[in-house]
């Protein structure tokens, strides 16, 4: 019977946790498989916290297992999709309820199967509240055949790769997905998100995610089994021969933790693909810049074979080219919950209809979706005559049916309607016109973006509670401010038409933060420009006004002062919407991962390379030429080299480089060895570089220098030992000032040792300009060296 469920069929195997049941018919006694103690974490926190509290769980945890089980994101992969109330929902591979929740909230009732019973536990406690949730607890393959109801959509998130575990087949992948087939109701739809066998991140330098290997994925798994992910030639393949039609979705950054969902009737444009480095599981390399590459993939029209996840949705049947879905969502999911939207686009198959629509993503944020409305209301009055128009927006009512919003039709989202507006943004404009090379237009239209925003700033700027509270401050100063302000007049937010450009009308697209107090047209104009620079900063219009010593905000009038004062507002702005919930590029910082540049790590390593070929030169008489040069090999191990040059009567100075690059070398021994192997030990040498404690030289230059003076003249050896290193250069920077300020405060208070060596003679010839003096005052082979400069 359709929509019969393992609940109807009278098992006594049943759990209830809160209003949420738990069936173990299929339940074997045993998980097989676990994340041992992190499970156990798991199941405290979502007993002990709400909901509300996960992102702070998250952040005092600094664990990928508590970001991926918890994060709210992770629901954006589903969040977006056109289920109804009267829906019935399969999750196969429930998990511990990442996905579950926002499921149940869209659905009529959502069964879950899941092999692990302690991650069933968690996914039951944290959703106790729901009343249409049921776990099945077991191996799919055991539980699907006396799965008898049918379901509009069936999901498969982050499952499909492991079929080769849990299907018992020769075919595992295939057969999988026949088998969920026959449990599809007519028209109902299939979700699948995995990883792209062939995403660009595995490419750039991220470990495969099943595998926790570099290129495993790329390379064809050739050491694993049991995992498997495709690439989009053959998935798609892989579902066409398992009887599916299917529409390609693009998750980025993944499907994991999605921010924006692309399809193949809304592509990225180029500069979008921006938040690439979020490693928060592993260590990761970095090849190469992935926006740039992503924006050559885009122009290439290859975005979508390298994407780095799929989520596709497929049907038995050909999907009919008038029906309306989804093809576009983005997510403002990291701000506190009382802000959290998502904008959706959905169009049928030509593309001919399209429709906009903003909704909440928790009740909380329902009041701020009506302001948004009503700050449609009053930009249309207060925009009148002024060349811009806000985007036409209508409110959605409980009783609208037939849009793509219709699962969201009860008191826990609200929802807005939105004007599709076909032209080109601002932004885009800007961008054509630096493929053309117009920058001097490009400033211009700047220009006029800025007189725009000027003409509708009439009124005088005055500081309000409101303004405060938001921002964080009051100002000082009479600025103008418009009526209505509109803080994100961004160059993305503002539309033309296509044809008459800048001519013609300026819409705006979001007006999400507006506010009925004044807001500084300064401030709004410095948000524009901080917003474009920060993702142009490499762009060829930006390296044009540099080499003009053009200063962007300078043009617009915008001081020092007051670009440090806005920055300060823009940030107190961003602390407000999000009001303590940690985002996405925090935790990133947070985690204990780290992401390595390869090209940094390669150039290091060819540095050390060549420490086996140093340059020495020789002389009498301390000039070093070409012509008087030793060519010898030292002996390398990682970064420590030794050693030993062999003199002669002529060798009375030695010149030692040990690099052509800056760098640190730690000296661990200098000494002189006579035929006989007695040890003598050195007095001084010279050199270039700075000295710092426990005999570390700095080099600050690209080419460093040891000279040795003095020397006995006679066949003897001198042996050296020591160590290369290369720091980044903001440590480089630190060592460098910590050893300047090292050598001045010697100069200024000498300690007795020092008072004592000013009175040695040396006996030689005056230290040459650019060297400094080291005096060894006891050395040991093995490096125990006192120093003095």
């Amino acid at each position: 019977m359709q929509g019969e469920t393992l609940t109807d069929m009278g098992t006594d195997k049943m759990e209830a946790i809160g209003n949420v049941v738990l069936n173990y018919k299929y339940y074997s006694g045993e998980d097989l498989y676990s994340e041992g103690i992190s499970e156990d974490l798991l199941l405290d926190y979502v007993t002990n916290n709400e909901e509300a509290d996960y992102p702070h769980v998250i952040q005092n945890t600094r664990s990928w297992s508590v970001m991926y089980h918890l994060s709210n994101v992770r629901e954006n992969i589903c969040s977006w999709l056109p289920i109804k109330k009267t829906d019935r929902v399969l999750e196969i591979g429930a998990g511990c309820g990442a996905v579950t929740g926002c499921l149940a909230r869209l659905a009529g009732h959502v069964t879950c199967i899941e092999l692990s019973k302690k991650r069933s536990t968690i996914n039951a406690v944290r959703h106790r509240e729901l009343d249409n949730i049921e776990i099945i607890v077991g191996n799919f393959e055991d539980i699907e055949p006396e799965l008898t109801g049918k379901y509009d959509y069936i999901t498969l998130i982050g499952v499909l790769e492991y079929a080769g575990s849990y299907i018992n087949s020769e075919d595992p992948y295939r057969d999988m997905l026949k088998r969920v087939r026959s449990h599809l109701t007519e028209g109902g739809k299939l979700v699948i998100a995995i990883e792209n066998q062939l995403g660009l991140k595995y490419f750039a330098g991220c470990k495969e995610d099943h595998t926790g290997r570099f290129y495993e994925g790329i390379e064809g798994y050739p050491g694993t089994e049991g995992v498997r992910t495709f690439s989009r030639k053959k998935l798609k393949r892989l579902l066409e021969e398992s009887g599916y039609a299917s529409r390609f979705y693009y998750p980025y950054p993944d499907y994991k933790l999605p921010n924006v969902i692309y399809s193949d009737n809304w592509l990225p444009e180029c500069s979008e693909l921006n938040t690439n480095i979020r490693n928060f599981d592993a260590d990761r390399m970095v090849t190469f810049d992935e926006t740039k590459v992503f924006d050559t993939l885009i122009n290439e029209d290859m975005f979508a074979d390298f994407s780095n996840s799929f989520l596709v949705i497929a049907t038995e049947d050909k999907i009919p080219d008038s029906e309306v879905f989804p093809v576009f969502a983005k997510y403002s999911s990291e701000r506190s919950s009382e802000y959290r939207t998502a904008t959706i686009i959905a169009s049928d198959e030509p593309g001919r209809k399209k429709e906009v629509y903003k909704i909440a993503l928790s009740p909380e944020a329902n009041a701020h979706i009506d302001r948004i409305y009503l700050n449609y209301l009053a930009l249309a009055k207060a925009f009148e005559s002024t060349g811009f128009a806000p985007n036409v927006c209508r409110r959605i009512d409980e009783e609208d049916t037939g849009s793509v919003t219709e699962g969201f039709r009860d008191d826990t989202a609200g929802r807005i309607g939105l004007e599709f507006v076909n032209g080109i943004t601002l932004e885009n404009y800007l961008d054509d016109l630096e493929q053309e090379g117009k920058y001097e237009r490009m400033l211009l239209l700047m220009k006029q973006y800025e007189a725009m925003i000027c003409s509708i700033s009439t009124e005088t700027y005055e500081n309000t509670d409101g303004f405060r509270e938001v921002f964080g401050e009051y100002i000082d100063n009479d600025y103008k401010a418009p009526a209505v302000s509109d803080l994100d007049l961004i160059f993305t937010n503002i539309v033309f038409d296509r044809v008459k450009k800048e001519n013609g009308e300026w819409t705006v697209l979001d007006y999400e933060w507006t506010y009925s107090f004044p807001i500084p047209a300064k401030f709004i104009i410095f948000r524009a420009l901080f917003y474009y620079i920060q993702t142009h900063r490499k762009s060829a219009f930006m390296s044009y006004i540099k080499k003009r010593g053009i200063n962007l905000y300078s043009e617009f009038k915008i001081s020092q002062a007051e670009k440090d004062l806005f920055t300060r507002l823009e940030k107190h702005f961003q602390l407000h919407i999000i009001k303590g919930a940690p985002s996405l590029e925090v935790m990133h910082e947070l985690m204990p991962v780290a992401t390595v540049d390869a090209g940094r790590a390669a150039a290091r390593e060819f540095k050390l390379k060549y420490l086996n070929n140093p340059e020495i030169y020789y002389s009498n008489d301390g000039i070093f030429v070409k012509d008087r040069q030793i060519y010898m090999f030292a002996e390398t191990d990682d970064g420590h080299v030794s050693i030993d040059i062999p003199l002669s009567v002529d060798m009375t100075f030695l010149r030692f480089d040990p690099t052509e690059y800056r760098c640190l070398l730690k000296l661990d021994s200098v000494i002189l060895k006579d035929k006989a192997g007695n040890d003598q030990h050195l007095e001084s040498f010279l050199t270039n570089g700075i000295v710092l404690p426990d005999m570390t030289i700095l080099f600050d230059t690209m080419d460093p220098q040891l000279h040795f003076r003095a020397l006995p003249g006679k066949e003897k050896t001198i042996c050296l030992k020591y160590s290369v290193s290369t720091p980044d250069e903001e440590l480089f920077k630190i060592l460098k000032n910590l050893a300047v300020e090292r050598e001045e405060h010697k100069k200024k208070q000498p300690v007795m040792i020092d008072k004592v060596l000013r009175r040695k003679k040396d006996g030689a010839q005056p230290v040459p300009e650019g060297l400094r003096k080291v005096t060894l005052l006891s050395i040991s082979y093995e490096g125990n060296v006192n120093e003095h400069i």
